[in-house]
């Protein structure tokens, strides 16, 4: 029974800090490897359009830093805890460099063990300034800026975000059933989350597809756990384009807590590219 609550945990990243004023990062264009697991990673950082702001999870003084701001810092179970924001003059994503980053250090005791592996994270701010392919099949990653465009299949499936504050949200249908401001979260390895109503609307229109409910652990990133039920679907038809053979959708019984789609659903797919400049990301196999 615990490997396979282990199997399941899943970390979660939602960062809010104080806006200030500073130069907008600059993402220069390259490629990079990639690793595809758990979690999305450049460089060992986690692609995280869940967080507002980079983060590096152990300080390492460098004379090329220098502190412009502090506050406290939020994650998805609302913890918090009051960190400092630096610039850097070069952050370096694997064979990418990003300057004038923001970067936020949380000491490794302030996060759940099962990320301290990882350097950090690459929140919207960084994102947000750049268009980002990747080949999640052959695990490599192509950074273009904000003016290029990637061809891709007719039948890939599109989604066109709104910003709610920095977050990218969409609307989604599960077969023909629409929900509304649902959050692109590739810091969570969920599939999909969303609320008990919303469940239960699927359940009753389409029983057929129903296969079970399990219960699992998701940890946030400050290490508090939460026990979640999952329900498990076949042959559901995703955005009314791509059809997914077993889905598996976690529970909010919270109603604060956000609808979302996870790296878990990403990563059914064989391509990801993401343009930042006209709001829309691109799934294909």
């Amino acid at each position: 029974m615990k490997e396979k609550i282990l199997k399941h945990i899943i970390i979660v990243f939602i960062l809010f800090i104080p806006a200030c004023s500073v130069r907008k990062p600059i993402v220069l264009s390259g490629e990079s490897g990639i690793s595809v697991g758990t979690h999305l990673t450049i460089g060992n950082y986690i692609f995280d359009t869940g967080a507002t702001h980079s983060a590096v999870f152990q300080y390492v003084h460098d004379s090329s830093q220098s502190r412009i701001s502090s506050g406290p810092v939020y994650d998805i179970s609302r913890t918090h805890t009051r960190q400092r924001i630096y610039t850097v003059k070069e952050l370096q994503l694997g064979d990418v460099t990003v300057k004038n980053a923001s970067i936020i250090y949380i000491p490794l005791n302030d996060i759940s063990p099962l990320i301290r592996k990882y350097k950090g994270i690459i929140g919207m701010d960084v994102i947000n300034r750049a268009n980002w392919f990747f080949d999640l099949k052959n695990e490599t990653a192509a950074i273009f800026i904000r003016d290029s465009v990637v061809a891709f299949p007719d039948n890939a499936m599109v989604f066109t975000y709104t910003l709610t504050g920095t977050h990218p949200e969409v609307s989604l249908y599960i077969n023909e059933i629409r929900f509304r401001n649902v959050r692109i979260d590739t810091g969570s390895y969920h599939t999909i989350d969303l609320h008990t109503k919303d469940i239960d609307e699927i359940n009753r229109a389409y029983p057929d597809n129903y296969i079970g409910t399990d219960s699992v652990f998701s940890v946030s990133l400050f290490d508090e756990r939460i026990r979640k039920a999952s329900h498990t679907y076949q042959n559901v038809l995703i955005n009314r384009s791509v059809f997914i053979d077993t889905l598996t959708i976690y529970e909010n019984e919270n109603r604060q807590d956000r609808r979302r789609i996870g790296f878990g659903l990403l990563k059914q797919f064989n391509y990801f590219f993401m343009d930042t400049k006209n709001r829309r990301i691109y799934l294909w196999r």
